[in-house]
């Protein structure tokens, strides 16, 4: 399994700091690439559910609220997120357009779920998928 501690790049860090109003924040996560079988345990672990996923968050913080507590310091840690890459490869085969584009994607849409966002019902993926195509621009 590959692990990186991903400082954000300015732009995303930048953008993230805007949408929790604090222009001095600092933030980072862990992204770690892993194989179907270890996002199959960690999704039944965490959900129940028995398969591997392609993108799976473990955020440090419950919500917004909790992480705008710790924008005082100087790095705010929001948490991790796993990719599947054959997974993720898999999805590229059937839609295109790259494995580069598809990683990013999938590490934007879990760094939102560290941030809160969810998609349990149409009013929240609509916000998902909105915040999703702003950070997705950058």
């Amino acid at each position: 399994m590959l692990i990186t501690k991903l400082i954000l790049p300015q732009q995303l860090n930048k953008a993230l700091a805007q949408m929790l109003k604090h222009p001095s924040a600092d933030f980072s996560v862990a992204i770690k690439i892993a194989s179907p079988a270890r996002m199959a345990g960690l999704n039944y672990l965490a959900f129940g559910k028995r398969e591997a996923t392609d993108v799976l968050s473990f955020p440090l913080y419950k919500n917004l609220a909790e992480i705008k507590k710790t924008l005082r310091r100087e790095k705010v840690f929001l948490g991790d997120i796993f990719i599947c890459e054959s997974i993720a490869k898999k999805q590229v085969a059937r839609l295109g357009p790259s494995l580069k584009t598809e990683i990013k994607e999938l590490a934007i849409h879990g760094l939102l779920h560290l941030l809160g966002y969810d998609h349990q019902n149409k009013k929240q993926v609509i916000k998902m998928l909105k915040a999703q195509r702003k950070l997705f621009s950058l």
